[in-house]
């Protein structure tokens, strides 16, 4: 049947924000939620004792975002850069970067300072990046943000959320279509969750179907492209995760109680990464 791989984040692998809770976008899902049950590191000096901590105790890598700037840019500053580069010459963690839309000079710096993996998201919609994170963007944007990271020799693994604009279509077959101009070795499959006290709390999460149709048409037109079921994701739907290897996907994030014991006993070869399922392209170095 294959091998499927089970990705567990917690603890190993604890979330950074190196704007502690603050943001400008605002956008319509998160509007700052997410940032709240982040670990701060405002300047780099924190960032090296954060990481520090987190190898002392075990981790395996971080996990290193924050809030926006109003054109889209996670609000890194050269001192983060620096505190990367020295996290890679004298610890043995990985970094997995989510930077939104950055600009070149500070990704050839994080690309300098030795980043693993960067997570970055894919829309599709013109008008969902209009609507969920008010900006004057376009795919093409995205899409440009994606070939960039890809030629300086990173590697990018694109996430796209299904239902981001309120659980309505948002892109997401166009957001697949756009990668086959340089398919990635892993593509992440999130699912809109709503969120209180954001401007899409009374919204529900899109259809089950919705999210296994565009994983089987992702499996169909990126066939060397390794799926992945995200973390993020509605939990209501019990079948989901077995459903989407059976779609398709090759691992799934923070796994529910049963699923390793469900998918041995179908016949898949199951192997546990405590770590983020970002790491999907480096995972014969975790064994």
């Amino acid at each position: 049947m294959g091998e499927v791989h089970l990705y567990r984040p917690s603890p190993r692998f604890p979330q950074i924000s190196v704007t502690g809770e603050v943001c400008h976008l605002k956008c319509s899902h998160c509007a700052g939620r997410y940032l709240k049950g982040m670990r701060p590191a405002l300047t780099g000096d924190k960032l090296k004792r954060v990481a520090l901590e987190i190898e002392r105790a075990g981790g395996l890598g971080i996990l290193l975002s924050g809030g926006s700037s109003p054109s889209g840019e996670v609000m890194f500053k050269e001192d983060h850069v620096r505190a990367v580069k020295w996290i890679k010459d004298n610890t043995s963690l990985l970094v997995n970067l989510h930077p939104g839309l950055m600009r070149e000079s500070l990704a050839e710096g994080f690309y300098s300072a030795g980043v693993d993996v960067v997570s970055l998201d894919i829309v599709g919609s013109e008008e969902a990046i209009k609507e969920v994170f008010h900006l004057h963007r376009t795919p093409r944007d995205f899409l440009f943000s994606y070939m960039m990271w890809k030629e300086l020799g990173v590697e990018v693994v694109p996430h796209i959320t299904v239902g981001l604009m309120c659980s309505r279509p948002s892109g997401e077959r166009e957001a697949v279509e756009m990668l086959k101009e340089a398919p990635p070795q892993a593509l992440v499959f999130l699912g809109f969750i709503p969120t209180p006290s954001t401007p899409y709390a009374g919204c529900f999460p899109p259809p089950e179907e919705n999210i296994l149709g565009i994983i089987r048409y992702a499996a169909e037109t990126l066939p060397g492209t390794s799926l992945l079921l995200g973390c993020m994701r509605p939990r209501q739907y019990r079948e989901l995760e077995l459903k989407a290897v059976e779609a398709g996907c090759r691992g799934v994030a923070t796994p529910s109680p049963g699923l390793k014991r469900t998918l041995r006993e179908r016949g898949y070869d199951v192997r546990e990464v405590m770590g983020c399922c970002a790491l999907h392209p480096l995972r014969e170095r975790l064994f």
